[in-house]
């Protein structure tokens, strides 16, 4: 073997490491990408799950909201209410605001409220209570129709209030 083609040798396998160690590199990143994406989903960044749960409450404990935070467009999902009861009191009213109601498409409520009212801000959403119970659950299922990010308020008779922070995602 010639001493040109000794060096022609060499500076071939030298191309062809550097081109696989790119290769390598590619795979690893794209590998690293594969994952990331997978634990972001498993943790509930991508939809449902522990990093997307929110329970926000009042200061004063009267009004509770569960939601999740991620959330995809056409996707059920539900807004759960819990209000903790003033003594004898037999009704209850939810008001949703408008930037809630423009966006989302409300498939059931449970229970199915007396009457809805179209309000200023919003929806309120008027519930026949028992004066013996001393909480009242109600459940907001739902779809959006559209993405982006979205803030609206909770609010309980129009005193207390908590706002909701949603990120829908195509």
């Amino acid at each position: 073997m010639s001493h040109a083609s000794t060096t022609t040798m060499s500076l071939e396998d030298s191309q062809v490491l550097r081109y696989q160690r790119r290769e390598w590199i590619a795979e690893w990143i794209g590998w690293l990408l594969l994952i990331g994406i997978l634990l972001a989903a498993l943790l509930g960044l991508l939809g449902p799950g522990p990093l997307s749960d929110v329970q926000i409450m009042t200061t004063d404990g009267r009004l509770e909201v569960k939601y999740d935070r991620f959330v995809h467009a056409e996707s059920p999902g539900e807004l759960r209410v819990r209000i903790q009861l003033a003594t004898g009191g037999s009704k209850v009213v939810v008001q949703l605001d408008r930037s809630f109601t423009e966006l989302a498409v409300l498939e059931d409520v449970s229970p199915q409220p007396e009457r809805v009212e179209l309000a200023h801000g919003g929806l309120k959403y008027h519930f026949a209570v028992s004066p013996q119970t001393p909480e009242a659950s109600i459940v907001f299922r739902y779809r959006f129709n559209s993405f982006g990010r979205l803030k609206h308020t909770v609010s309980l008779s129009n005193e207390t209030a908590v706002e909701v922070g949603q990120l829908i995602f195509p």
